[in-house]
């Protein structure tokens, strides 16, 4: 199988993935028997053992509101707070947990930014510091590449994340990629409970499924983002103006961290779609002013095609909070 060299650059990773590299497993056609089989198990388990696990289920009155007609932006408040996350590029086959640590890195900078000491649903009053991907890696349980995006939201709700620093009197280091990457490699091992304790404070209170473009609409307008994981692959230039196609195959996983459904740029709903390799991809040439400044790796894909990744059956969302409260956009993330 291929594999991601060290110290990688988006371009080495990106060829990885082309070539065969399997990051996310996803019960689709065009994964192999074995990982279709291993998605399948995960995402079964995750839905048998969640309270609510279904988004619709768990955030009626975000269904019941009106349709969502709007700009929303949750990457923007992470930009706000630290851009230069958005450069992490994924050390090997974890594409996943870089996922899951983009969703909660959206999360504490919403939570940061709107905080309201009173109130209860808000869990971080700081951001703290930068997500590391080491701990939902390596809470995949085995030492094969990749994992399922279930098995990340069970992680993420039975474990929690860690920042990008040291724990346990530094005998846990994940101040940088390559570090996380090396211990998190190993997930036969497990998490440690030592370290465990430390991370209970970090740990979402829910996650539930995605499987309709319904679903993920609202939980975007509510200012959450989701992680998805797909076979598709994604063209590295736009093919028309500011709007990226699907192309090729890829076994990753992505994160849906935004939503233009005004229909005024084009007739379809638009989504921000979020990577893990860094600047791998041409900044589009007709980038529009009110989305603000462009996230190098960022591409925005039409209605249709976002369909095709949610009806994969790995697109997942969580929240901090005791569950889906409509969060407080703040001004700076519309124009």
């Amino acid at each position: 199988m291929p594999h991601i060299p060290d110290n990688p650059t988006p371009a080495q990773v990106r060829t990885a993935y082309n070539n065969g590299l399997i990051g996310c497993h996803v019960d689709a056609k065009g994964a192999p028997p074995d990982i279709r089989r291993k998605a399948r198990y995960a995402t079964d388990q995750a839905l048998a053992e969640f309270d609510k696990p279904v988004f619709g289920a768990a955030a009626p009155a975000l269904m019941d509101g009106p349709d969502p007609d709007g700009l929303y932006m949750p990457f923007r408040a992470l930009a706000e707070i630290d851009r230069e996350t958005f450069q992490v590029v994924q050390a090997g086959p974890n594409c996943t947990s870089h996922a899951a640590r983009r969703m909660a890195g959206i999360q504490r900078a919403i939570e940061a930014l709107s905080f309201y000491p009173d109130d209860e649903t808000h869990r971080f009053e700081t951001y703290e510091g930068r997500d590391s991907s080491a701990i939902v890696y390596r809470a995949r349980g085995d030492n094969g590449p990749g994992m399922a995006i279930a098995t990340g939201a069970k992680a993420l709700k039975e474990i929690g994340f860690a920042l990008s620093q040291t724990y346990c009197d530094g005998r846990y280091d994940f101040t940088t990629e390559a570090k996380s990457y090396a211990w998190a490699k190993f997930g036969r091992r497990g998490i440690p409970s030592d370290l465990r304790d430390e991370l209970k404070p970090y740990r979402f209170r829910v996650l539930s499924y995605i499987g309709s473009m319904e679903e993920l609409d609202r939980a975007i307008s509510a200012g959450l983002c989701c992680m998805v994981g797909a076979t598709f692959g994604l063209s590295p230039t736009p093919h028309d103006g500011f709007i990226t196609g699907i192309r090729g195959h890829e076994n990753h996983a992505r994160t849906i961290e935004g939503g233009d459904f005004r229909r005024e740029r084009r007739k379809q709903k638009l989504y921000f779609f979020g990577n893990s390799w860094g600047l791998w991809n041409a900044k589009p040439v007709q980038w529009p002013e009110e989305y603000g400044p462009w996230i190098p790796g960022q591409t925005v894909l039409t209605e249709n095609d976002v369909w095709r990744f949610v009806r994969q059956r790995a697109c997942w969302v969580g929240s901090s909070a005791a569950g889906y409260p409509d969060t407080t956009i703040p001004d700076y993330w519309l124009a």
